[in-house]
């Protein structure tokens, strides 16, 4: 009875057993599709990953190039920093140059005026003196006038002494040959002519 009852025991150990593995198997199962998906998905997942890293890989390369780019940029803000410090120097040097050039055409133009100012006087001076000499020339004509009318006349005076000179020596000569004939009337006649000097 003993056995019996434990054969008893054991059958229904096994077929609680058996139950619970049947019971298990579909859980198991399951659990077996749930790991194949879950697989599946890694699978998924790690393709992913490997494309995901490749594009990492494009977008670090593109972040380095981008950064060798800005690298040599700002290597060349500094070196174009002193060809612009320098070219603010020219620049600076040009402005205070044109300032004195300025200051030296100002100077200039001051000076420029003064000299016109002076032309200016000079230029007024010579007309007032023009002026006088074109006033002084008629003064001048009239003395001209004058002086040829003067000179005009003493030749005209001169031609009449010239003129009357052959008329006084035959009046001279006349009272010479008149009294020939009577000598001593003759001389009284020539020296009372002569101390009369009416005919000179």
């Amino acid at each position: 009875m003993a056995q019996l009852t434990e054969c008893l025991i054991t059958y229904f150990t096994v077929i609680r057993a058996l139950t619970t593995v049947y019971a298990f198997m579909p859980y198991k199962s399951t659990l077996f599709t749930v790991c194949l998906i879950t697989h599946i998905t890694n699978i998924r997942a790690l393709t992913i990953v490997y494309a995901f890293m490749f594009y990492q890989t494009t977008f670090v390369t593109v972040c380095l190039i981008t950064h060798i780019t800005n690298i040599r940029v700002l290597t060349t803000v500094y070196a174009f920093m002193p060809y612009q410090t320098t070219l603010f120097t020219v620049c600076l040097i040009t402005h205070i140059t044109n300032m004195r050039a300025l200051t030296i055409v100002y100077a200039f133009m001051f000076y420029q005026t003064t000299l016109v100012t002076v032309c200016l006087i000079t230029h007024i001076t010579n007309i007032r003196a023009l002026t006088n000499v074109y006033a002084c020339m008629p003064y001048e004509t009239t003395l001209v006038t004058v002086c040829l009318i003067t000179h005009i006349t003493n030749i005209r005076a001169l031609i009449t002494v010239h003129a009357f000179m052959p008329y006084q020596t035959t009046l001279f000569t006349m009272p010479y040959y008149t009294h020939h004939k009577h000598k001593g009337a003759q001389h009284c006649a020539i020296v009372d002519v002569l101390s009369d000097g009416s005919f000179y």
